[in-house]
């Protein structure tokens, strides 16, 4: 009876200790690839390749932090496979979109990819609220910054018994809740929609679910294109590009963000 009490105290020790050891080994792995990949390339990928499977049974163990999704996605960059690269990384951002690192890859692939024309409302947004693209603890600190002035303005003017300072009171008041704003909307991802990734090295679109239907662009998808989902009929996804297009893919072309 003793052992089994003790067994039970010193399981969570165990398996944090077993944890550990496991998430060091991929990290070692990846880090001697990373070291490997001028030398000796072939080995190098070798190495990509334990790694992202030592990562990926940790998650598949329940384990899912920002951190070693964000480990897979660079295994899987450094090994060539930029469309789960950036699947991985999308997955880690759902956890952390504070991380500045982890945006900079997913920025970094979105600049890379081939198949998606720019949006020109995008663009007009991108610039009209060109706060939301300062990184999210640079927006947190000058949202703390402007409320700090704004409540130190409030306190000077009821001990002076003063009105002055008021048009400046009311701007800080008023960048404070734009700040706050873009805070929440990263925080909550209400601007991010993407829904999965394409995987699979190309993909050609369809106009409709099925092999028979005509091409929807002039092209393939590659791997990295990412899309919102809008219907899943049978082994089909119908989604729409950041561009705005709408196709039909295979499922089997694809992975969805959330798991």
């Amino acid at each position: 009876m003793f052992k089994f009490i003790s067994f039970l105290l010193l399981a969570p020790f165990l398996l944090f200790a077993d944890t550990n050891t496991a998430i060091s080994q991929a990290n070692d792995l990846f880090d001697s690839a990373n070291e490997l990949s001028l030398k000796d390339p072939d080995k190098a990928k070798d190495n990509y390749k334990l790694a992202i499977l030592k990562y990926q049974k940790l998650i598949e163990s329940g384990l899912r932090n920002p951190q070693i999704y964000m480990n897979l996605g660079n295994a899987y960059f450094f090994s060539g496979d930029k469309g789960r690269a950036l699947l991985n990384y999308q997955r880690a951002y759902r956890l952390d979109p504070s991380n500045d690192d982890l945006n900079h890859n997913i920025d970094f692939l979105k600049t890379q990819a081939v198949d998606i024309p720019p949006n020109s409302r995008n663009k007009i947004l991108k610039y009209a609220f060109i706060w939301h693209e300062i990184s999210f603890n640079w927006r947190l600190s000058l949202f703390i910054i402007f409320n700090c002035f704004f409540l130190a303005l409030i306190a000077w003017r009821i001990y002076h018994k003063s009105k002055s300072y008021t048009g400046i009171m009311y701007s800080s008041l008023a960048l404070g809740l734009l700040l706050l704003a873009s805070i929440f909307t990263t925080a909550f991802q209400w601007d991010n929609s993407i829904d999965g990734v394409v995987t699979e090295r190309e993909v050609t679109p369809r106009q409709g679910n099925g092999y028979i239907y005509e091409m929807a662009l002039s092209g393939p998808l590659h791997s990295g294109a990412e899309f919102k989902l809008l219907e899943t009929r049978k082994d089909w996804y119908y989604i729409e590009l950041p561009g705005g297009t709408k196709c039909w893919i295979p499922k089997s072309s694809s992975t969805l963000v959330k798991e």
